[in-house]
Parts: structure tokens; sequence; C-alpha cells
């Protein structure tokens, strides 16, 4: 295990680099920069699969450590293109949902129409679905 404190940027490719830019920096979804213990994660995540094996991380922080922020820009990062879909997941249904939630940063951040426009997502309450017009769509569940 690797205790991150500060982004060591000798190891980010001019690729990597793009990647973060574009998906994350540019991204109108994701309203927030992250800071370098929030951008470390997301590099790595986007690294290259080895052995046909996915990127796995695990992401650690005191409270108020910036854990939902960065949920909520993975979660982003693709939802402009079609047929992507996510799935977040949270141990109930109030961590879920509630009040500073992944679901409450997405549903702010993108579904807001008088800021995005024609390009804001659509939120489905009922079945706790964030939808893009082309068709990205982040999916919420509870595992109780």
């Amino acid at each position: 295990m690797v205790t991150v404190t500060k982004l060591d940027k000798s190891w980010i490719t001019d690729e990597d680099f793009l990647l973060f830019y574009e998906s994350i920096c540019n991204n109108p979804y994701i309203l927030y920069k992250p800071y370098p213990r929030q951008a470390w994660p997301l590099y790595e995540a986007n690294r290259p699969n080895q052995h046909d094996e996915p990127n796995q991380i695990l992401v650690g922080a005191g409270g108020f450590g910036g854990k939902t922020y960065l949920g909520s820009m993975m979660a982003l990062q693709y939802i402009d293109v079609p047929d992507y879909s996510c799935l977040v997941t949270r141990k109930n249904y109030a961590e879920l949902t509630g009040q500073d939630s992944i679901w409450d940063n997405i549903k702010h951040w993108a579904c807001d129409y008088d800021r995005l426009g024609d390009m804001a997502c659509r939120s489905n309450e009922s079945k706790l679905t964030i939808e893009h017009p082309n068709g990205g769509r982040i999916w919420f569940k509870a595992i109780d």
C-alpha cells in the first residue's frame, strides 16, 4: 500500500495528463478541480490495465477528506460517452442519496439546466439514475 501525501508528477506521461485534463479538469459536469491527493487516484484508475485486470484503487481519508467529491468526479469522468455505464454503491440508502452524497453532488453538478442547457443530464429519483443526453448513465444502488 502506498500513502500519497503529494502528487509526484515525474511519473505522469503527456498522455496521462491530457486524459486527466480533458476528462476531469475540462469536464463541464465536474464543478471542482481535484487537489493533489484526489488527482493521484484519478490518474491511477485511468492507467492501462495490466494482465487484463481492471485497475483497483483504495482511497481513504478522515471525515471531509474529499472522498465523496472524488467519487463524484470518477462517476462523471466519461458521462458524455455514448452508452457509458457506471454503478455507484453505498452501504445504505441514506448514505447513497443523503445530503452531500455522490448522488446529491452529481444531481447538482450535472443536471443543472440553467448552467448546462441541452447538455444537462436528467435525474430519475425513482430509478436512482442520472442520464446524459447521449445515453451515458450512472446507476445508484444501496447494498443494505
